[in-house]
Protein backbone atom coordinates (compact mmCIF):
# COMPACT_ATOMS: atom_id res chain seq x y z
CA UNK A 1 0.00 0.00 0.00
CA UNK A 2 1.44 3.37 -1.00
CA UNK A 3 0.04 6.35 0.86
CA UNK A 4 0.64 9.95 -0.09
CA UNK A 5 1.59 10.91 3.48
CA UNK A 6 4.57 8.55 3.19
CA UNK A 7 5.81 10.16 -0.04
CA UNK A 8 8.07 13.16 0.66
CA UNK A 9 7.29 15.97 -1.81
CA UNK A 10 10.18 17.17 -3.95
CA UNK A 11 10.26 20.64 -2.40
CA UNK A 12 10.64 19.15 1.09
CA UNK A 13 13.35 16.77 -0.17
CA UNK A 14 15.27 19.73 -1.60
CA UNK A 15 15.05 21.62 1.71
CA UNK A 16 16.25 18.58 3.67
CA UNK A 17 19.11 18.00 1.24
CA UNK A 18 20.26 21.63 1.45
CA UNK A 19 20.09 21.59 5.26
CA UNK A 20 22.11 18.36 5.37
CA UNK A 21 24.71 19.76 2.98
CA UNK A 22 25.05 22.92 5.06
CA UNK A 23 25.70 20.84 8.18
CA UNK A 24 28.28 18.67 6.42
CA UNK A 25 30.03 21.33 4.34
CA UNK A 26 32.73 22.32 6.84
CA UNK A 27 33.78 18.75 7.61
CA UNK A 28 33.25 17.13 4.20
CA UNK A 29 33.74 19.86 1.61
CA UNK A 30 35.99 17.70 -0.59
CA UNK A 31 33.51 14.79 -0.63
CA UNK A 32 30.61 17.12 -1.41
CA UNK A 33 32.56 18.63 -4.30
CA UNK A 34 33.55 15.16 -5.51
CA UNK A 35 29.88 14.14 -5.70
CA UNK A 36 28.52 17.53 -6.78
CA UNK A 37 27.22 16.26 -10.16
CA UNK A 38 25.30 13.46 -8.48
CA UNK A 39 23.99 15.82 -5.79
CA UNK A 40 22.80 18.21 -8.51
CA UNK A 41 21.01 15.42 -10.36
CA UNK A 42 19.26 14.22 -7.22
CA UNK A 43 18.42 17.79 -6.21
CA UNK A 44 16.61 18.42 -9.50
CA UNK A 45 15.13 14.95 -9.92
CA UNK A 46 11.49 15.55 -9.13
CA UNK A 47 9.80 12.25 -8.25
CA UNK A 48 6.41 13.75 -7.40
CA UNK A 49 4.87 12.36 -10.60
CA UNK A 50 6.35 8.93 -9.86
CA UNK A 51 3.91 8.61 -6.97
CA UNK A 52 0.98 8.89 -9.38
CA UNK A 53 2.54 6.38 -11.75
CA UNK A 54 3.57 3.83 -9.11
CA UNK A 55 0.66 3.95 -6.67
CA UNK A 56 -1.72 1.81 -8.80
CA UNK A 57 0.85 -1.02 -8.69
CA UNK A 58 0.74 -1.24 -4.89
CA UNK A 59 -1.70 -3.48 -3.09
CA UNK A 60 -4.49 -1.81 -1.12
CA UNK A 61 -3.94 -4.19 1.77
CA UNK A 62 -1.13 -4.69 4.22
CA UNK A 63 1.32 -2.32 5.78
CA UNK A 64 1.94 1.00 3.99
CA UNK A 65 5.18 1.24 2.03
CA UNK A 66 7.43 3.94 3.42
CA UNK A 67 10.45 5.80 2.03
CA UNK A 68 9.68 4.84 -1.58
CA UNK A 69 10.94 8.12 -3.08
CA UNK A 70 14.08 7.82 -0.97
CA UNK A 71 14.62 4.25 -2.13
CA UNK A 72 14.25 5.34 -5.77
CA UNK A 73 16.77 8.14 -5.24
CA UNK A 74 19.19 5.70 -3.59
CA UNK A 75 18.89 3.28 -6.51
CA UNK A 76 19.44 6.11 -8.99
CA UNK A 77 22.50 7.25 -7.04
CA UNK A 78 23.88 3.70 -6.96
CA UNK A 79 23.47 3.34 -10.72
CA UNK A 80 25.09 6.73 -11.33
CA UNK A 81 28.02 5.69 -9.15
CA UNK A 82 28.10 2.22 -10.76
CA UNK A 83 27.49 0.51 -7.43
CA UNK A 84 25.52 -2.67 -7.95
CA UNK A 85 25.95 -4.08 -4.48
CA UNK A 86 26.01 -2.71 -0.97
CA UNK A 87 28.97 -4.97 -0.29
CA UNK A 88 31.86 -4.23 -2.63
CA UNK A 89 33.09 -7.84 -2.54
CA UNK A 90 30.11 -9.04 -4.59
CA UNK A 91 28.09 -7.79 -7.52
CA UNK A 92 24.56 -8.89 -6.81
CA UNK A 93 21.75 -8.80 -9.33
CA UNK A 94 18.86 -6.44 -8.73
CA UNK A 95 15.48 -7.58 -9.97
CA UNK A 96 12.44 -5.33 -10.13
CA UNK A 97 8.90 -6.35 -10.93
CA UNK A 98 5.79 -4.22 -11.12
CA UNK A 99 3.00 -6.63 -10.23
CA UNK A 100 -0.66 -6.11 -10.92
CA UNK A 101 -2.55 -3.92 -8.47
CA UNK A 102 -4.60 -6.72 -6.97
CA UNK A 103 -1.76 -9.22 -6.61
CA UNK A 104 -0.66 -9.80 -3.02
CA UNK A 105 3.03 -9.35 -2.15
CA UNK A 106 3.46 -13.03 -1.36
CA UNK A 107 2.30 -14.01 -4.86
CA UNK A 108 4.68 -11.46 -6.37
CA UNK A 109 7.53 -13.03 -4.41
CA UNK A 110 6.82 -16.43 -5.95
CA UNK A 111 6.99 -14.91 -9.43
CA UNK A 112 10.11 -12.86 -8.64
CA UNK A 113 11.99 -15.86 -7.22
CA UNK A 114 11.14 -17.96 -10.25
CA UNK A 115 12.26 -15.17 -12.59
CA UNK A 116 15.51 -14.69 -10.65
CA UNK A 117 16.38 -18.35 -11.01
CA UNK A 118 15.72 -18.13 -14.76
CA UNK A 119 17.50 -14.82 -15.38
CA UNK A 120 20.52 -15.48 -13.13
CA UNK A 121 21.17 -19.25 -13.24
CA UNK A 122 24.86 -18.66 -12.45
CA UNK A 123 24.05 -17.21 -9.00
CA UNK A 124 23.51 -19.40 -5.97
CA UNK A 125 21.26 -17.42 -3.69
CA UNK A 126 21.39 -18.39 -0.03
CA UNK A 127 18.76 -16.24 1.66
CA UNK A 128 15.30 -14.86 1.03
CA UNK A 129 14.70 -11.70 3.07
CA UNK A 130 11.12 -10.43 3.21
CA UNK A 131 8.56 -8.60 5.27
CA UNK A 132 5.61 -10.11 7.12
CA UNK A 133 3.45 -10.33 3.96
CA UNK A 134 5.58 -13.33 3.03
CA UNK A 135 5.06 -15.18 6.32
CA UNK A 136 3.02 -18.03 4.86
CA UNK A 137 3.47 -21.71 4.28
CA UNK A 138 3.71 -21.42 0.49
CA UNK A 139 6.67 -19.03 0.73
CA UNK A 140 8.47 -21.32 3.17
CA UNK A 141 7.89 -24.28 0.83
CA UNK A 142 9.22 -22.24 -2.08
CA UNK A 143 12.34 -21.30 -0.11
CA UNK A 144 12.84 -24.98 0.70
CA UNK A 145 12.40 -25.85 -3.01
CA UNK A 146 15.07 -23.30 -4.03
CA UNK A 147 17.30 -24.23 -1.06
CA UNK A 148 17.01 -20.71 0.43
CA UNK A 149 17.14 -19.84 4.10
CA UNK A 150 14.13 -17.61 4.76
CA UNK A 151 14.55 -14.51 6.87
CA UNK A 152 10.97 -13.35 7.15
CA UNK A 153 9.36 -11.02 9.65
CA UNK A 154 6.64 -12.91 11.49
CA UNK A 155 3.09 -11.83 10.77
CA UNK A 156 1.15 -11.52 14.04
CA UNK A 157 -2.08 -12.44 12.17
CA UNK A 158 -0.71 -15.90 11.29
Amino acid sequence: MLKSQHWIPHSLYQKKLLNSLKLLLNSYRDRIEEYSCLIDRLFYLNLDNAYKVLSPYYSNTGRPAKFQAEILRSLIAMVQLRIYSTNNRYDLPIHFILPHLYRHDSVSAVIALSQLKTIYPEYNFSYFVADSAHDNLATYHLCNHYNLSPIIELNPKN
